[in-house]
């Protein structure tokens, strides 16, 4: 298989620090893989998930996301090239508060035509599509479907996050602590989703998550790689 995400010679710094926050010699993720970012708080993970998707830029090094280099990417082209091919589940949820949650996991393709055809091609309405992924996610309540979402618990709100982010079916999917605020009852079929998503579409996944978490995420995937990143800069594999 080919390299979807290459990464040579990457330093990244905060402003201001002398130290820096990553510094990675070589990566590569060929498709299908899955990557399990473990360090510790503060060391970079998040920082690593913004760099290869274009929300944050390198000091120095090359970032090769499905053959395009991150850096060279103008502004606008690398958020359209995030927005075409990334699915990224923000540790955030980042869910318009005043609307609701089929209004939020539908916004990005009432943006973007390639989005929705993209859904469209599989489903025979992006609103019945929608509520497939809801029904999947145990949110397909109608109680619930046409509330805005800070009536939603936190649990409720990250699962709609996370429908958002695999409704056009990315190329590649980044999960920071996908699992954070879910309790015991969904957590099971939550991890199932996520698990039968990737294999069926054979794309990259690198979950980021907390300690806690580092257990049930490594037996999602057989074979799970582990990215470490020891604070304050050194990573391996």
């Amino acid at each position: 298989m080919s390299d979807i995400i290459t990464i040579q010679n990457l330093r990244f710094r905060w402003p201001g620090n002398s130290v820096d926050t990553l510094s990675i010699e070589m990566l590569n993720i060929k498709a299908g893989e899955k990557v399990f970012i473990r360090g510790a708080s503060g060391a970079g993970k998040t920082t690593l998930l913004n760099l290869l998707s274009g929300v944050a830029e390198a000091n120095s090094g090359l970032i090769s996301v499905l053959g395009h280099e991150i850096k060279r990417l103008r502004p606008a082209a690398r958020d359209h090239f995030r927005a075409q091919h990334i699915g990224y589940i923000f540790q955030a949820f980042n869910l318009i508060p005043y609307l609701t949650m089929v209004q939020n996991v539908a916004l990005a393709c009432h943006f973007s035509k390639e989005r929705k055809q993209r859904v469209l091609k599989r489903a025979t309405s992006l609103d019945a599509e929608i509520h497939r992924l809801l029904d999947h996610l145990e949110l397909n309540d109608e109680r619930l479907l046409h509330k805005p979402v800070t009536t939603l618990s936190i649990g409720q709100q990250q699962r709609v996050a996370i429908a958002r982010t695999v409704l056009h079916q990315p190329n590649i999917l980044m999960c920071d602590e996908p699992f954070s605020a879910l309790d015991s009852e969904v957590l099971e079929n939550t991890k199932d989703f996520i698990k039968r998503f990737v294999i069926k579409n054979q794309i990259p996944c690198l979950i980021e998550v907390l300690k806690k978490f580092q257990r049930i995420t490594c037996r999602i995937f057989t074979n799970l790689p582990v990215f470490n990143i020891a604070f304050p800069a050194k990573c391996f594999l």
